[in-house]
């Protein structure tokens, strides 16, 4: 995310976290694998029982910066699939997810367990800095819409089957309605910028 590893470097790293740590059956990016134990002193993550928060679960945060580096990388359906396993709504799709999650579906769980009595069950839940940054990936990671010095800058990174998406933002000045179309479906390229004059606040 930095841009300070080299970029071939950067490609083999996200291709171990795919290989060892995402399970997109179950929609778990687990932190590390296999957890520590307490044959092992880890510091603070080894007082979690294996499979717990840090230790091996899926913490939430570092799965969404996951999201975020495959986006960085160029890998728009990578990214956008993380995204979607995150979000609580997939967890909560029919009586049976919703009976292994057991959180709320409108909430960003702050870590998910995945350890064999309770793989899949969702964390602490209302973990105000899990949602904060999953809709920052959305936004600006995956829209790709930023604010730089009072202007909107649309860089999108979508995967490809995406036709247009809307976003409405409001400022203390002004209120933009912003609309993506991708006719071509191209991910990552903005060919032109039609803008709409309205009036100020």
């Amino acid at each position: 995310l930095s841009g300070a590893g080299k970029s071939n470097m950067a490609k083999q790293a996200m291709e171990s976290l795919e290989k060892h740590l995402i399970d997109y059956d179950k929609g778990i990016l687990k932190l590390l694998t296999p957890p520590f134990t307490k044959d092992y002193k880890a510091g603070y993550i080894g007082d979690y029982l294996p499979g717990i928060r840090e230790n091996g679960g899926q913490y939430t945060h570092g799965a969404i910066w996951s999201a975020q580096a495959f986006f960085k990388l160029g890998q728009n359906e990578k990214g956008a699939s993380i995204l979607d396993m995150i979000n609580p709504i997939n967890h909560t799709l029919n009586r049976r997810k919703t009976d292994i999650y057991k959180l709320e579906p409108y909430s960003v769980a702050a870590d998910i367990y995945s350890n064999k009595e309770n793989y899949g069950r969702g964390g602490w839940s209302w973990y105000t800095a899990s949602s904060a940054l999953y809709f920052n990936a959305v936004l600006t990671s995956m829209l790709g819409i930023k604010m730089e010095k009072g202007k909107i800058n649309i860089q999108p990174h979508i995967p490809n089957d995406w036709q247009e998406y809307q976003v409405k933002i409001d400022t203390p000045l002004n209120k933009f309605d912003i609309k993506v179309i991708n006719p071509q479906n191209k991910s990552d390229t903005v060919e032109s910028i039609n803008t709409i004059q309205k009036e100020d606040r």
